[in-house]
This record gives C-alpha cells, sequence and structure tokens, in this order.
C-alpha cells in the first residue's frame, strides 16, 4: 500500500511541473476599434473606441492616449453631422445636429496619430415599435395578436 502511495504522490509532483513555452511567430500590431448602435430619430450617438491587443500583448489601455482619437460622421443623405464630442474614458458621446434619419446609411470614420484609420457604415433602420391589435383569453391561455 505504501508503494501506491509513493507513486501516486510521485506522479502528483510530475504532473505540476510547469515548462515556458517562447511564441515565434508573427505578431499582429494593433488597430482601432469601433462600436456604435445608431438609432433612427435620436439625436446622439455613443461610441465605444479602444484598440486591438495581440494575445501576448500585456499592457494597459491607457485612457490618456485614446483621447486623441478623433471621430468624423456623415450620413449618405448629409442629414446631421457632429455637434459636440463628449469623452468619458473611452467612451464618445456625441451630439448630432439633428436626429439620425430612418433608410439612410450612417459612415463614421476614426482617426488616431497612433494608429490606422478605420471607418464604418451602418445602414440605420427605423424604429420598430409594436403595437397591440387584439388580446383575447380561451381555456388554453391568452392570445396576443400584434
Amino acid at each position: 500500500m505504501k508503494r501506491y502511495l509513493y507513486i501516486v504522490l510521485f506522479s502528483v509532483l510530475l504532473l505540476s511541473c510547469e515548462r515556458e513555452l517562447h511564441y515565434t511567430g508573427d505578431q499582429a500590431e494593433p488597430v482601432l476599434v469601433l462600436e456604435a448602435q445608431p438609432q433612427a430619430g435620436s439625436q446622439s450617438l455613443i461610441c465605444y473606441v479602444n484598440r486591438s491587443r495581440f494575445f501576448l500583448d500585456n499592457t494597459k489601455t491607457d485612457s490618456a492616449s485614446m483621447a486623441k482619437v478623433s471621430i468624423a460622421l456623415t450620413t449618405s443623405s448629409g442629414a446631421c453631422s457632429i455637434v459636440r464630442d463628449s469623452v468619458v474614458g473611452l467612451m464618445h458621446h456625441l451630439q448630432l445636429s439633428a436626429p439620425l434619419p430612418a433608410n439612410d446609411t450612417l459612415h463614421l470614420i476614426v482617426s488616431h496619430p497612433d494608429f490606422p484609420t478605420i471607418e464604418a457604415a451602418e445602414y440605420i433602420v427605423p424604429a420598430c415599435m409594436p403595437g397591440i391589435q387584439s388580446l383575447k383569453r380561451d381555456t388554453t391561455g391568452y392570445h396576443l395578436n400584434m
């Protein structure tokens, strides 16, 4: 029985060994990353701008360096533009000159002195306003038509 105990302890010691592996492949350069969700009829737009990271990159995001970001906005109809850009951390709260028109295309261009410029385009869908047409109750439950 002692022999089995020694074998188990020895195998546990072998399993807990660690060996460092060195990565020798290509490393991707960081690029800008943009997230925004435009809504038809809204006169503001919130954009989250950050940079991508390589999986071995352990540097922290510096909000001060990301404050150098500039955002340009156009719509395909030319209906609105940016009036004010309020920055809190990595969030840009854009106040627009007019509400975002439905069935239009929004174009965003984001630039930073240290990263390549990125562009994004989004079709602005009309706001969905569901309405209740009828509500019926029977022995199987409620039936709702919208």
